[in-house]
């Protein structure tokens, strides 16, 4: 039986909003666990999340529910963009992600009512390639105001979230 101990959990909180065209997004806090570590190599991973806000001021909205792992420039129909932070040290081996909310699913968006504000939650999962520091960010969120009948055929936008980043913790590469 393996057991799971948490070796570090961090918050943060500020006040950072961004906002473009009808669109505003409010960073709430974020969080960097630690699972395993020296005592337990076999399982060692981080956990990190950023909680945010997202207010729809003059129309509704729609947020692609896709998720991309990437370091480049948005892609047309790349949802919410991350990556492992650029002042980490390490390079993961593993990554993979979610994203939980209460907003309205249509078929390939959340969509949010003018005046509606709702609560995000990215959560990323990193199994560490080498021992070092590491830490997520989200760099751009995916949005339109039109109604989507073809995700490919409607007009993107692209808000850059380049402060809405994770703690940086230590993860300690598994051991074979």
């Amino acid at each position: 039986m393996k057991i799971l101990i948490p070796l570090a959990l961090f918050l943060t909180a500020t006040t950072t909003v961004f906002s473009q065209g009808t669109l505003q997004v409010e960073f709430i806090a974020s969080s960097a666990i630690v699972i395993g570590g020296p005592n337990i190599p076999q399982i060692n991973r981080g956990i990190f999340g950023i909680r945010f806000r997202i207010t729809a001021v003059g129309g509704d909205i729609y947020l692609l529910r896709g998720l991309t792992y990437s370091s480049h420039n948005p892609e047309l129909g790349s949802g919410f963009n991350w990556h492992v932070s650029d002042n980490s040290i390490g390079s993961p081996s593993d990554v993979s992600a979610t994203v939980d909310s209460l907003a309205e699913i249509t078929p390939a968006y959340y969509r949010i009512l003018e005046g509606d504000t709702e609560t995000f939650q990215f959560t990323a999962y990193v199994d560490p390639g080498v021992t070092g520091f590491y830490g997520v960010s989200l760099n751009y969120l995916d949005w339109t105001t039109l109604a989507p009948s073809e995700p490919q055929s409607l007009p993107q936008n692209f808000l850059a979230l380049q402060d809405f980043k994770s703690d940086i913790v230590f993860l300690q590469a598994k051991s074979e």
